[in-house]
Parts: C-alpha cells; sequence; structure tokens
C-alpha cells in the first residue's frame, strides 16, 4: 500500500543523521522526496516513530522521523515537507561535498 504524497527521485547524495540520543552518522541518501527520504544502514538503532535530524548535501537540518525499517533501509518523513525550490536544488547537487557544516559538525548534537 502506497502511503506516499508524492514520488520519490532517485539521487544519491551524502547526509548525516543525528538522533534524538546524540548518535549520528555519515549515510547516502538513495531517494527524496518533499516529504522525506530513503537511505541505507546496518545501523539497528532505528526504532520507527524516533526523531532525527538530517542533513542533505550541505543543506539541513531537517527535522524528520524514522517510518519505516526495512532490510538495512530506513525511510524517513521531514517535519516540514521541502519547497519545489529545496527539492530541486538538492536534486541537482553532486555527491562527495562534504555534507554537514563546520559550525554544525563541532557541536554537540541535542534536540531542543
Amino acid at each position: 500500500m502506497q502511503t506516499r504524497k508524492s514520488n520519490r527521485q532517485a539521487i544519491s547524495l551524502p547526509g548525516q543523521y543525528i538522533s534524538g540520543f546524540g548518535a549520528s552518522g555519515d549515510v547516502t541518501l538513495s531517494d527524496l522526496s518533499p516529504g522525506g527520504c530513503r537511505f541505507e544502514s546496518d545501523d539497528s538503532q532505528f526504532a520507527v516513530g524516533s526523531a532525527l535530524k538530517v542533513y542533505v548535501a550541505g543543506s539541513g537540518p531537517y527535522r524528520a522521523t524514522v517510518k519505516w525499517v526495512d532490510a538495512g533501509m530506513v525511510g524517513v518523513t521531514f517535519a516540514n515537507r521541502l519547497s519545489d525550490q529545496q527539492l530541486g536544488s538538492l536534486q541537482n547537487q553532486r555527491g562527495g561535498a562534504e555534507h554537514l557544516p563546520e559550525h554544525v559538525a563541532a557541536m554537540p548534537h541535542r534536540f531542543v
């Protein structure tokens, strides 16, 4: 059953997640839509309903919630849908660039 409100676009962009408990990790986003994204992760720490911050190719953070976890893949929904302009800009990014701003990388990661 499809519950997505819009189709996701196949991409390959660097990203990072930061959990509500402060755990973080680098990921490669494999698809993206205004309402969410998907990435591969072998980490078993993801639980449906848990909160994350997601950075995408130097942009973010985007507050998100884990929607599903299955066979090493994690699907998240954004708290605020991306605008068409944001989505277009992200889809036109090229992989390989630093994806977490330096000032954010140096900060302790806590949800406020």
